[in-house]
Order: structure tokens, then C-alpha cells, then sequence
């Protein structure tokens, strides 16, 4: 959805409006996948999957994780720790525990100390980028030496198969 006010100004529209507008928009995307009529026209071709194909939300904060659980057929999410407070509120609303995608910067090598030194000016670009626009529990103000733990804890590296022995726990919970 978005988070600066400057992304929404072209559009005519402000970052207050956003979640009812996506909302809206989700809404009237379901109905016109379903077939039904949406301002007296019907969309076609029908989709293949009956009601439409998959819808997912990207998610990062509290309320987006909820709305995930609440409106959307998956989550994507970059942080572990919110599989757990999805899954949570998909139960609270009575659903099943719903479909994750975790989207984390993998680097698969042998050599994993080296193949993260390798990368990790370049994650930490990424994270600056996000501080300097703005992005929501992101202290710009840190020197980039800094996120060095962040982006450590942002990116898996390691040999192939590794990854669900570390995450196991997180992400199978009961």
C-alpha cells in the first residue's frame, strides 16, 4: 500500500486513504473474479480457478499482518517472527492457519562467511535506501555501519537445507 506521502500526491489521493481504498479495491477485484457485475460489467475471460485466482498481501506491520489474515488467500512477509502473529489471527477469525511466503534474501554458498561478506554492502544499500525514504521503524539517523546486524539478521546464508533447521520452530508452529 505504501507508506510516503509523496508516493500517493500523483494519484490524487493521501496515505490517511490508503487502507480504505485497498480494501475497496480488493473487494470490488473479488467480486468482478467471481463473475458478478461491477459498474454493469462482467470480466472475462472467467478466471480458470473459480472465484479467481489467489490473492496475497505483502505485509510488514501489525495491522498489516491482520489485514493478511483477514482479506487474503496468503501473506508475504520478510520478517519470521510474523508467521506466528498471521497464523494467530487466522485462527482468531475462525479461518485455517492460511499460506506464507517468506520473502528473505537467500545466499546460498559453501562458503557462507565469505559469500555474506560479499553481499553485505549491497544489503546494507537496501537498507539504507529504505531508511532514507522513510520506511516506518527505520532509524535513519544510524550510521550504515550499524545495520550491519540488521542485514545479518535480514538475509540467510548458508549451504542448501539449512534453512528449515533454523527456521523449523518458527514456522512450524502448532
Amino acid at each position: 500500500m505504501g507508506y510516503r506521502e509523496t508516493d500517493f500526491l500523483p494519484f490524487g489521493t493521501s496515505l490517511r486513504e490508503r487502507r480504505p481504498r485497498f480494501e475497496a479495491g480488493l473487494t470490488t477485484l473479488r467480486r468482478a473474479l467471481r463473475g458478478e457485475l461491477v459498474d454493469g460489467i462482467h470480466v472475462a475471460p472467467h478466471p480458470v480457478r473459480p472465484g479467481g485466482p489467489e490473492l496475497w498481501i505483502g505485509a510488514l506491520s501489525r495491522p498489516a499482518v491482520e489485514r493478511a489474515a483477514r482479506l487474503a488467500d496468503g501473506i508475504v512477509c520478510v520478517v519470521p517472527d510474523q508467521i506466528g502473529a498471521y497464523v494467530d489471527a487466522r485462527r482468531a477469525l475462525g479461518h485455517d492457519d492460511g499460506q506464507v511466503a517468506l520473502g528473505y534474501q537467500w545466499v546460498i554458498a559453501d562458503d557462507p562467511e565469505r559469500a555474506f561478506a560479499a553481499v553485505a554492502p549491497h544489503i546494507l544499500y537496501q537498507v539504507n535506501a529504505y531508511a532514507e525514504f522513510g520506511y516506518p521503524n527505520v532509524d535513519a539517523s544510524r550510521p550504515v555501519a550499524s545495520w550491519a546486524s540488521e542485514a545479518a539478521r535480514r538475509t540467510w546464508c548458508g549451504p542448501a537445507g539449512t534453512w528449515m533447521a533454523r527456521e523449523s520452530p518458527a514456522a512450524a508452529r502448532p
